[in-house]
């Protein structure tokens, strides 16, 4: 009810019917998720082939102690349906790669990419082009500690971003338009450059839920 006095009726309507696939459920993918059920979304198609770590704890929101070495997927579904009654899920636990039959996202309306393999990436936005899917991509969020420097942009408008750096290249040689791909961006500049990539719960939460605002908005105007 409160999310129907902030939109309308109708517009309510249109999220629920909304079909949204989700790679990677990690402090992006996982707040999108969240974010997106909560705003009452109710099909889903959700994949990772991970399992939860201590280490995830920190900034991760759909997990805690008693996920630990479960699969993400299994947690993340069992999290949704204790939000909502009417969610359905679809689960992959595979790890997404070149060789990934996608023909199924032809039947969702949007897809949301939040993986770090780059080769998947380029392979799960170029499908998503060819075929008129809309996509929006996170880059990267660790080592970042600002929140509010995120905002959803076009590929082609993103500096400094090394994990953008390496997307524009690459899918400018497969013929992507970037002003085409949108994205969570934050513009901050990196905290360390060194070891294993840190990371807290303020930027990647942020990229989850302007991912997940981009979507229902997208949703509504549509």
């Amino acid at each position: 009810s409160r999310s129907i006095k902030l939109i309308g009726e109708e517009n309510y309507k249109k999220v629920t019917h909304a079909k949204v696939a989700i790679f990677g459920l990690g402090g992006v993918g996982g707040t999108c998720f969240e974010a997106l059920v909560r705003s009452g979304v109710e099909h889903f198609y959700i994949q990772d082939f991970d399992t939860v770590s201590l280490s995830n704890l920190n900034r991760q929101t759909l997990f805690n102690l008693n996920d630990v070495e479960q699969k993400k997927c299994s947690s993340a579904a069992i999290f949704a349906k204790n939000i909502s009654k009417n969610v359905k899920i679809e689960l992959n636990f595979e790890k997404l790669t070149t060789d990934t039959n996608l023909d199924f996202l032809k039947n969702y309306d949007y897809v949301v990419d939040c993986i770090d393999d780059i080769n998947a990436k380029i392979y799960l936005i170029k499908y998503c082009i060819e075929n008129n899917i809309e996509i929006v991509i996170s880059l990267g969020m660790g080592r970042k500690l600002d929140p509010s420097r995120v905002k959803i942009t076009p590929l082609n408008k993103t500096t400094s971003d090394p994990l953008a750096r390496k997307l524009r290249y690459l899918l400018k040689k497969e013929n992507v338009h970037l002003s085409k791909i949108m994205c969570a961006f934050s513009d901050e500049e990196l905290k360390d450059y060194t070891g294993e990539i840190s990371s807290m719960i303020f930027v990647p939460s942020s990229a989850g839920l302007n991912l997940a605002h981009y979507i229902v908005k997208s949703i509504i105007n549509k």
